[in-house]
């Protein structure tokens, strides 16, 4: 590089210095020797530091952007930024150090000093008896959304029983509800089973001998009924357990209604009413079981509906019946009625009096039983008259 000559005569004018004329890309005075070469346009040249007004920095090579320094003289010019970039900004603690600048599409990222820990007692989050060891926000979000989906995400949190540290056994518990089961629930049906399976037997070996295969069948449908009932509602199962139960406890209602017209219907009717009558009842009846077992999801109201439905299929024969026998075709209209009531109260869940020892479920298993022992006499009558 060739230095800058010295211009006695304009010391003191830095706007016709060579350095000056270089950093604006004008060409250097024809009265100066020599001058420095210019740096294109389309780079940052440096901004020189002059500690004296008469001494000139050397400029940059071209290919290189040497680093910006702060101007202490006010007779050094910083050469001009191109128009299409813009020069970082720096933070001048002093004259002459510079502090880095982070780029502009960055933003450091903000950091707490302190997260703290959320913690909390041990609270009730499945129902009145069930704790779990350290309940957060996220058990709180799958508890809730296991309400909704009526299923528990893989990996959830099992409950712990604060007494023994250890998981919660579930006790007659209820994965319908996500609660614990009133205390009498599946006693009714419990009691029902041996006194159902007693009178089937009496009346099986009272009946006719043409007779006896449809007092079996009854027999057969009023035990599955109440024993299956009785095991699902007393016992503790696991979720898959429970499911597959309930399954079967809602279609043996179905296999009970089937069963019940089958004696009546071969007792009090002529063989081509009782054909067709039974046909009509069976044939609803696997339609109904199918339902319970391929959709056991199935909205509370449908299900109650297709109870109700093909326990009346009968009214089409009442006439035949009254004529028959006038005791069987009252207990027939009563155990009607009684399973038309106790259908209304499970599809309501109303009345409930206590979710704890007996609710809506107990007064649905009491109409069912009232109305299986008007039926099962209204047979006696029919097989027996």
């Amino acid at each position: 590089m060739v230095p800058a000559p010295e211009n006695p005569g304009n010391t003191g004018n830095s706007a016709g210095s060579p350095v000056s004329a270089a950093v604006c890309g004008v060409p250097a005075d024809a009265g100066v020797l020599a001058a420095a070469p210019v740096a294109p346009i389309h780079e940052v040249p440096s901004a020189v530091s002059a500690a004296s007004p008469t001494s000139a920095a050397p400029v940059a090579p071209v290919h290189e952007v040497p680093p910006a320094t702060s101007a202490a003289s006010p007779t050094s010019i910083a050469p001009a930024a191109p128009v299409h970039e813009v020069p970082p900004a720096t933070s001048a603690a002093s004259p002459t150090s510079t502090a880095p600048v982070a780029p502009v599409h960055e933003v450091p990222p903000a950091t707490l000093d302190f997260v703290p820990e959320a913690t909390a007692a041990p609270i009730p989050i499945y129902g009145s008896d069930v704790h779990t060891a350290h309940p957060d926000a996220t058990t709180a979000h799958l508890e809730r959304r296991n309400r909704l989906s009526q299923r528990i995400p893989k990996g959830f949190p099992h409950p712990i029983n604060p007494k023994t540290g250890r998981p919660y056994r579930f006790p007659r518990w209820d994965w319908k509800t996500m609660r614990r089961k009133p205390a009498l629930r599946g006693w009714i049906h419990t009691v029902a089973t041996p006194l159902s399976l007693a009178a089937s037997i009496v009346l099986l070996v009272l009946a006719p001998w043409g007779l006896k295969a449809a007092c079996a069948i009854y027999l057969a449908a009023s035990l599955v009924l109440f024993a299956m009932s009785a095991v699902y509602h007393q016992g503790s199962w696991s979720r898959r357990v429970d499911g597959v139960l309930r399954r079967f406890d809602h279609a043996n209602i179905f296999l009970l209604i089937a069963g019940t017209y089958t004696p009546v219907s071969v007792g009090l009717l002529t063989p081509s009413q009782a054909t067709i009558l039974l046909s009509v009842v069976w044939v609803g009846a696997v339609l109904g079981i199918a339902v319970s077992l391929i959709w056991p999801g199935s909205p509370r109201w449908f299900s109650t509906l297709l109870y109700v439905i093909l326990g009346w299929a009968a009214v089409m024969y009442l006439p035949q019946i009254f004529a028959a026998s006038l005791p069987a075709f009252w207990l027939l209209v009563a155990g009607g009625l009684a399973y038309t009531v106790g259908a209304v109260v499970y599809a309501l869940k109303w009345p409930n009096p206590s979710q704890k020892y007996f609710g809506f479920h107990e007064i649905f298993h009491s109409w069912t039983v009232a109305a299986w022992a008007c039926h099962c006499v209204a047979a006696y009558f029919s097989v027996l008259s």
